[in-house]
């Protein structure tokens, strides 16, 4: 929000320590659960493979998302935003927003409008 919404060095250099944090919040708490869970199901000697095969997963991700989105730039500033946002959408499962009356929902819980 910081990034979007400020316009001096200030909002960035805050914006950069609270990132910085919170990556240092997340830091390790993946390699802890994946211990966990291996050292109850008797599997630890797994750990450094299983870790070792998320970060070829993670780096060969950045890599092709980070050829991809330069590449769609090229082509319309707002390219690779879209893809992104279709993307993560098709991710989670969300096919739209729901269409509220003055009722509630129309139709069922289910009722979206597609984008």
């Amino acid at each position: 929000i910081l990034f979007a919404t400020g316009s001096d060095f200030f909002s960035f250099a805050l914006g950069n320590v609270m990132y910085s944090a919170s990556a240092a919040f997340a830091s390790g708490t993946d390699s802890a659960l994946l211990y966990e869970f291996l050292s109850a199901t008797d599997r630890w000697g797994e750990t450094a493979h299983h870790e070792l095969k998320s970060w070829l997963v993670s780096c060969t991700a950045l890599a092709l998302s980070a050829g991809l989105g330069g590449v769609m730039v090229g082509q319309s500033d707002t390219l690779a935003y879209f893809a992104g946002n279709r993307f993560c959408r098709r991710l989670i499962g969300c096919n739209g927003i729901p269409r509220t009356t003055r009722s509630g929902l129309r139709g069922s819980k289910t009722a979206s409008a597609k984008l």
